[in-house]
C-alpha cells in the first residue's frame, strides 16, 4: 500500500508522513491502505519523485524502463 511504502521508507521521525501519504495517494486517486500492483509502479513512483522533489525532472518513459529493469 502507500501507506507502508512511505512508512517503510519515509518514517514519521524524518518526515511529515502522514501528508507525504495523502499526496501521493491522492495523485495515484486512491485511498491510503489501497494495495497498488505492479503495474502501477510508474504512476507511484513519479508521484514519489514529485514529492521529493517538488518537481518532476523524469519522463514516463524514463521511469517505465527503470520499473521494467527492476
Amino acid at each position: 500500500t502507500v501507506g507502508e511504502i512511505i512508512n517503510t521508507w519515509a518514517p514519521p521521525h524524518e518526515n511529515n508522513t502522514t501528508a507525504y501519504i495523502n499526496s501521493v495517494a491522492s495523485k495515484l486517486g486512491v485511498e491510503p491502505e489501497t494495495r497498488i500492483s505492479r503495474q502501477e509502479y510508474p504512476e507511484l513512483i513519479a508521484a514519489i519523485i514529485l514529492h521529493e522533489n517538488g518537481r518532476q525532472p523524469y519522463t514516463m518513459d524514463t521511469i517505465n524502463a527503470g520499473v521494467a529493469l527492476a
